[in-house]
């Protein structure tokens, strides 16, 4: 996959189940792209719309 290496990880905990063991603590990692990155590697849109420069956290989702 192109970027790879350049992810970022985020620890994180589930409400309401106890904290995990040093060492098997849950991670999620992400990769910040552009709105033009599917584009660029040639990734078609099967469904839906793409993502624009006015997304948020906030913003409606897709629907699929």
């Amino acid at each position: 996959m192109p970027n790879f290496g350049n992810d970022w990880g985020s620890m994180f905990s589930i409400v309401g189940q106890p904290p995990r063991p040093p060492g098997q603590e849950l991670e999620a990692s992400h990769l910040i792209v552009t709105p033009d990155y599917f584009r660029a590697m040639g990734t078609p849109l099967l469904r839906g719309r793409v993502f624009n420069s006015r997304d948020t956290k906030d913003s409606l989702p897709v629907e699929l």
